[in-house]
């Protein structure tokens, strides 16, 4: 007798175990076709809202603050050497600083090929370099080939100012955005990653990874270098309000962070905050970099 009493309410509890992983396991599908489904829908409108965004203007034009520094990581357990006849440990912190302020262009390539940016120096650790004169505008706006260069010779003297050893390809503040326009998305897998709410506003963060070959971008070797990354988007208008893009292999590591803000005098969306992180494997320090953007100014053709 004793093995029945015993026996009969195990083989119910396992009989309505199952009966409920069976029918959790069946509402599985129709969560995540749903899920998928939601992200779509909410890809669908950033990406109208961005193609919106890049026919508002030909040009931006921004003043920019940027804060750069080399941060070196405590190092512990060094060799006893005549180089560090204290041993055992090398200090971290700031190496290196630098404070600069510049004419900042964003100028739009074409249909979903984004903007290309230009820098103008003007002011470097409380020293100025030059009067302004919104140089830049005015070579960029003749249209011409040579004041192209120009303007590119412009920007990459400002390199010389860079901290760091670590080529930097994709801080541009747009980048992360145009990921959503409908020329380039399909090459990115987008998932679900939460709900947030930033400067009051209601917002989606999507994850992605960037799945077609060739990428986007390449190592300074050539070899490809998928994007993975997230953006906050505003679930009720497709307002990209944030993106956080990373760059990866064995050798460097690049992390980029945009945050945008509405202008009310434009009636725009334009970048407020630009920060990076770099890290090299060869590096004692990793290179850090925040920009501040102010009072931005359209301009067409």
């Amino acid at each position: 007798m004793h093995p029945r009493v015993y026996h009969a309410p195990v083989l119910r509890h396992v009989r309505s175990g199952v009966v409920v992983l069976l029918v959790f396991a069946a509402c599985v599908p129709v969560l995540h076709a749903r899920q998928n489904r939601a992200v779509r829908d909410l890809v669908d409108l950033a990406s109208r809202y961005v193609v919106e965004y890049e026919q508002h203007y030909w040009a931006l034009a921004l003043d920019e603050e940027n804060v750069q520094w080399l941060e070196r990581p405590v190092h512990t357990g060094s060799s006893l050497t005549r180089a560090n006849p204290g041993g055992g440990m090398i200090p971290g912190g700031t190496q290196r600083r630098t404070v600069t302020r510049s004419d900042y262009v964003l100028v739009q390539a074409g249909a979903g090929r984004g903007w290309v940016p230009y820098r103008d120096l003007h002011w470097v650790n409380g020293k100025e370099l030059r009067d302004r004169d919104d140089r830049l505008v005015r070579l960029l706006k003749t249209g011409s080939a040579e004041a192209f260069d120009e303007a590119t010779a412009v920007h990459q003297d400002s390199h010389r100012y860079d901290v760091g050893n670590v080529q930097r390809s994709i801080n541009i503040p747009m980048f992360g955005m145009m990921l959503l326009h409908p020329q380039v998305r399909e090459r990115f897998e987008f998932k679900a990653a939460g709900d947030e709410v930033i400067a009051g506003r209601a917002v989606e963060r999507l994850a992605y990874t960037e799945k077609v070959r060739p990428t986007l971008i390449k190592t300074s070797r050539g070899k490809d270098l998928a994007l993975t990354g997230h953006i906050w988007i505003e679930s009720s208008t497709g307002v990209v309000v944030k993106t956080a893009m990373t760059a990866a292999d064995p050798i460097v590591r690049a992390n980029v962070f945009v945050t945008f803000r509405r202008d009310t005098e434009l009636g725009l969306w334009v970048p407020d905050v630009m920060e990076e992180f770099y890290k090299a494997a060869i590096a004692f320090d990793d290179t850090h970099s925040i920009s501040t953007f102010t009072t931005p100014r359209l301009y067409q053709r």
